[in-house]
């Protein structure tokens, strides 16, 4: 997958929903996230529309893997 099934713009980014951890105190409110837990869905930074999983798990594979080379390998 390498543009929207839905929009049909390249996917350059993702749009992630995720469970993550957070400390809420009252004197300090909400911590900054302390741990992403898991990913529970992507989406189409462009449209908005929910993004097959698999596949967009994938192409967060593979951005993150360019990111860490330090290139732009698609």
């Amino acid at each position: 997958m390498t543009h929207c099934p839905y929009c049909s713009k390249e996917l350059q980014s993702l749009g992630a929903v995720v469970k993550a951890t957070q400390l809420l105190t009252p004197e300090l409110g909400w911590s900054s996230i302390q741990e992403i837990e898991e990913t529970l869905e992507y989406y189409c930074p462009e449209c908005g529309s929910t993004l097959d999983f698999d596949r967009a798990s994938a192409l967060a594979d593979a951005m993150i893997d360019s990111y860490e080379k330090g290139g732009d390998e698609r």
